[in-house]
């Protein structure tokens, strides 16, 4: 294992060379507070994210570092990436594996507080690796090899995977203009001696994990993502479906499953940002921010999903989850969200709703 004090100097010689040298440093704060009308949660608040992050750059090499200090301090990310060559890039170090739109979407621009419980489920995060990435004439590409480890100080697992996504955009990237995307990833672990578990949450970090399938003996696990979306000026909608299949060690094999769908109105306006080299959503950014005497932008959010756990021997649970949101975006780095999450799980027999808030400052 690689403690994180190993890691301290070499982070902070990052985060000092994004300052000094006038690269891009920034930090992000995520405050979120849930009340709720059931007896499964307390109503509480407290910090969902507090990140400091820094790119150096020096030709076509760059680094960048990202620490979370919200809970237990660690570092999220740590890779070196080089540009420019022939199938676009190659990064090598601890990132966000290439499978999934909502997934390689930023938690600082997503329209809602958390991500959908498929992906939380269903996509493999972050882990150790390398992988080769490009984008060409509206075509998108990355894929790689990985050890499973979710943080840089973290010991990695056993399991080994190859994970890739292959996306393709049509129209203009400009938020007031048309845009459809559409993409394909895969992804297959050979998880070694370690377990395999697949578990979601609902709407909320605040809230437990209300679908769990518990720690499975998995010879490989296999996962297919579909990802489309279309954006109209100051409209929205995005859907994503994942299948996964577990080659059980002593019982069979199971096929679980899950989807979600989103639209997402401005009142204001103005549109979702779209990155082509991420292949991703990048928010919205005010006509007029409060900053400068505006109103901001106002966007209206839904959202619904299925997440199924349950196959065979398998018994993690089936999740049905309804969400409305409206964001008030005092700039393209600051804004509040505000949210109603009803969840119903069904062998369980059990509903919950919970009422969220979140401030959200960049800088």
């Amino acid at each position: 294992m690689i403690p994180l004090r190993s890691l301290w100097t070499p982070a902070c010689a990052v985060l000092f060379a994004g300052v000094t040298l006038g690269q891009e440093f920034t930090a992000r704060l995520m405050y979120d507070a849930i009340e709720s009308g059931g007896d499964t949660l307390d109503d509480t608040a407290r910090f969902r994210r507090q990140r400091l992050m820094a790119n150096w750059r020096e030709g076509r090499f760059r680094v960048r570092a990202q620490a979370e200090f919200a809970g237990d301090a660690r570092f999220l990310e740590l890779y070196g990436e080089l540009d420019e060559l022939p199938l676009g890039s190659l990064r090598v170090g601890h990132f966000r594996e290439p499978q999934g739109l909502e997934a390689n979407t930023s938690s600082a621009y997503s329209s809602f507080l958390e991500r959908a419980a498929p992906i939380d489920a269903f996509t493999p995060g972050r882990s150790q690796g390398v992988r080769v990435a490009g984008q060409r004439g509206g075509w998108g590409w990355g894929a790689g090899v990985f050890r499973t480890a979710d943080d840089v100080d973290a010991e990695h697992g056993d399991g080994r995977s190859f994970t890739g996504r292959l996306t393709r955009t049509f129209g203009d990237v400009e938020p007031a203009e048309t845009l459809v995307h559409a993409g394909l990833s895969a992804s297959l672990l050979d998880p070694g001696d370690d377990p395999v578990r697949l578990r979601a949450r609902a709407g909320t970090n605040l809230a437990p994990r209300l679908i769990d399938t518990g720690d499975l003996a998995v010879r490989d696990q296999q996962t297919l993502g579909l990802e489309a979306a279309w954006r109209s000026g100051p409209v929205s909608v995005q859907a994503e479906s994942l299948v996964t299949w577990l080659d059980l060690e002593q019982e069979g094999s199971a096929q679980l499953a899950g989807t979600y769908a989103q639209l997402t109105y401005t009142l204001t306006g103005e549109g979702r940002r779209y990155s082509r080299s991420r292949a991703a959503f990048l928010g919205i950014e005010p006509t007029t921010s409060t900053l400068e005497g505006g109103s901001g932008a106002w966007e209206l959010a839904a959202r619904i999903a299925r997440t199924d756990l349950s196959d065979g021997s398998v018994r993690g649970d089936r999740q049905d989850d309804y969400t409305l949101g409206v964001n008030w975006y005092w700039t393209d780095r600051a804004r509040a969200m505000l949210e109603w999450v009803h969840v119903e799980i069904d062998e369980a027999g059990e509903d919950e709703d919970f009422l969220l808030l979140r401030l959200q400052l960049g800088f």
